[in-house]
């Protein structure tokens, strides 16, 4: 699903009695993002196993197995409702317009080189000399953590979660063992790193290693380190990453979101992991968000 900051009044997390209140919020709106917005709509396009038929008309809501969307077609074009009253569907195709600066000085993403992520950071490290602002004009790809610095203003277009990895793994691992034998190697990266979870609430993570090699032929991927304990199969291998957080670490002070769009790609994301892992922007301290 996704999450829309725009207009309305200001909230602020400020001193310590406030300090996690920012986080806690956030933690609802990455519940929404990852796991969906049930709305129980049912969907011209819900084929087998309640799954959307059509790309343009649907993305899956997560656990609650139901389409987001409300789609009725015509000859020529999909008719897609919005799972969010009021926004059209051009929103999430290139996100929102920005808001006033204020008189900070833009950054403009797209003005760096490299992939999507590299631009954002590069235009956080110069806005952030400045107090300025970054300035989305259209939607990001984020398939890594980024990186947030104090004193910035977030604005306009929006952020989108890249399809991640996830697999089965097929056969018990010992301790000692490196490789994994799971059902797909598709979309996994060497050097990335990846979690291993039986279900998807904090408590289900059973490690972490870092992907070091990866055999197509044979269906497995390797760990730059030893397994340090036993484990079964039918346990998941997935990606998971916060797409925002402090560089500094958890407490930020001064970081502002106005008019920006949060998708999580509940599509191609169906099994994450609970907020503390995986979530949408992780942050404390003295920050404004403009819902």
């Amino acid at each position: 699903m996704i999450i829309l900051f725009k207009g309305l009044e200001n909230q602020e997390t400020s001193d310590k009695s406030h300090r996690y209140s920012c986080l806690l919020q956030l933690a609802l709106s990455a519940f929404l993002v990852f796991f969906g917005n049930c709305t129980n709509k049912e969907s011209s396009t819900t084929g087998p196993d309640l799954e959307p038929q059509n790309s343009l008309c649907g993305t899956s809501c997560g656990e609650c197995g139901k389409s987001t969307w409300n789609c009725e077609e015509d000859e020529l074009n999909p008719i897609c409702e919005s799972p969010i009253e009021g926004i059209p569907k051009s929103v999430f195709e290139v996100g929102l317009e920005p808001a006033e600066l204020g008189g900070r000085q833009p950054f403009y993403p797209d003005d760096y080189e490299g992939d999507d992520v590299k631009k954002i950071s590069n235009a956080i490290s110069d806005a952030a000399k400045v107090g300025g602002a970054v300035v989305f004009t259209r939607i990001f790809d984020v398939d890594r953590n980024i990186g947030m610095a104090d004193g910035v203003l977030f604005t306009g277009g929006g952020l989108r979660r890249t399809c991640t990895p996830h697999s089965i793994i097929q056969r018990g691992v010992k301790q000692g063992d490196k490789c994994l034998s799971v059902d797909s190697v598709v979309g996994y990266q060497v050097g990335r790193g990846y979690k291993i979870v039986t279900k998807p609430e904090f408590d289900g993570v059973l490690t972490s290693f870092v992907l070091e090699e990866i055999l197509p032929g044979e269906l497995k991927l390797c760990a730059r380190d030893e397994f340090p304990f036993d484990f079964t199969s039918e346990a998941k291998i997935i990606r998971s990453f916060p797409m925002l957080s402090m560089r500094s670490g958890g407490y930020g002070e001064g970081v502002v979101f106005d008019s920006v769009f949060f998708d999580g790609n509940s599509e191609c994301n169906g099994f994450l992991q609970d907020w503390r892992e995986n979530s949408t922007i992780i942050v404390s301290g003295k920050n404004t968000l403009k819902n």
